[in-house]
């Protein structure tokens, strides 16, 4: 029912349709449904059913989703797996100051000014606590993946620290797996 219902080609597509397809599934699948110690009938169960049954059958106890954090610049595109995007192209710019626009948001005179302005720390203090309520909710709807993505012009330096920052912040109360990406950062400085 549920491929004809979606209109999916069955992963084996034997000739004759549907049928002949779970059919050859079923023979196909009998030895290793023998050496099974678990056998989930998935008949009327939803992607998220499943995925429910199967971790409370194999969950760690650890939170399953993955948290991935990408800084990105604007002229460069958005990342296409960014679930939630944040544009701190309002904070004060680190490109425009002669002695550290070559650098970028890892060296530590980038970090302390993007951080030192008022804007940057309110912006933390108002970032952080909605990812502390936001994160275990998606993780509830059962979410395997949640892209994060901070955005400035050029993706080398105010993305950079706040990335940074969040991962920093976030590590101290997800217990998950958290991964930092800057995307942007090693792409050639243009000034425009």
């Amino acid at each position: 029912r549920r491929y004809s219902e979606t209109r999916h080609r069955h992963p084996v597509d034997a000739p004759g349709g549907v049928q002949p397809s779970i059919d050859e599934e079923r023979r196909l699948l009998v030895q290793l449904r023998e050496r099974a110690d678990k056998v989930i009938d998935t008949t009327h169960l939803t992607v998220k059913d499943l995925r429910d049954t199967l971790h409370s059958l194999y969950g760690t106890g650890k939170s399953a989703m993955l948290v991935h954090v990408t800084s990105f610049g604007y002229k460069y595109g958005l990342p296409p797996a960014a679930d939630l995007v944040f544009d701190v192209r309002f904070m004060d710019n680190p490109f425009y100051v002669p002695e550290l626009s070559g650098l970028d948001g890892s060296d530590e005179r980038v970090r302390r000014y993007v951080l030192q302005h008022p804007a940057t720390k309110e912006f933390l203090q108002h970032v952080v606590p909605f990812l502390r309520f936001a994160l275990p909710r998606y993780e509830t709807e059962k979410k395997a993946r949640l892209g994060i993505a901070f955005g400035c012009t050029g993706g080398r330096h105010r993305s950079v620290v706040i990335a940074d920052e969040v991962t920093k912040a976030v590590r101290e109360f997800w217990p998950g797996e958290i991964e930092v990406e800057h995307r942007d950062v090693d792409r050639p400085e243009v000034r425009t």
